[in-house]
């Protein structure tokens, strides 16, 4: 049942981030790549409960994510090269909480809660590692064992493709 649940807010969540960023896209040349983009990750994310079986699973949800890395830089592009600051800044915060929600459904998969992040990343968007995110640190509460705390900073390492020691896990003993 609770995968259930998380899987449509999963789905509700993406639905709205979508509808705001198509209301601020400024034309309707830019909406069509946004709706093509937008209709692609949608399929993937209706999927991924029949993608997450274990013998199918790991190579097309590692696809899905980086798909909405990749739109999402796209969109952050899009938005600089049309000179709308104030947009390319509420996009940034929108890829900023993007991050957020991944290490927080990955922190919580190992038994934590995520109290605080600091992302640094990329932002100019006429760099070649636009959006490359440079270091992470997260403050969780939990129990503190080694493994889990390696396993962790190893799945984020490979899912934004950092150094693990570009990562510092700081954990608050708690229930």
């Amino acid at each position: 049942m609770k995968l259930l649940l998380e899987w449509v807010q999963q789905i509700a969540v993406f639905y709205l981030f979508m509808t705001m960023i198509e209301q601020l896209l400024p034309s309707d040349s830019y909406r069509k790549y946004m709706r093509l983009y937008a209709g692609l990750v949608f399929v993937m994310l209706v999927l991924s409960p029949i993608v997450n079986l274990p013998q199918l699973g790991a190579g097309l949800t590692e696809a899905l994510e980086e798909a909405k890395r990749e739109m999402e830089k796209e969109h952050l592009k899009l938005e600089k090269e049309a000179g709308n600051e104030g947009r390319y800044r509420m996009v940034l915060q929108g890829y900023q909480t993007m991050i957020r929600e991944r290490v927080r459904d990955l922190v919580s998969k190992e038994g934590f809660v995520l109290q605080e992040m600091e992302v640094v990343f990329e932002e100019n968007a006429e760099a070649d590692n636009f959006a490359q995110i440079y270091s992470m640190k997260i403050d969780v509460i939990g129990t503190k064992t080694e493994p889990i705390l390696h396993k962790l900073k190893e799945e984020l390492a490979q899912e934004y493709r950092m150094n693990q020691t570009q990562i510092e896990i700081l954990v608050r003993e708690g229930a």
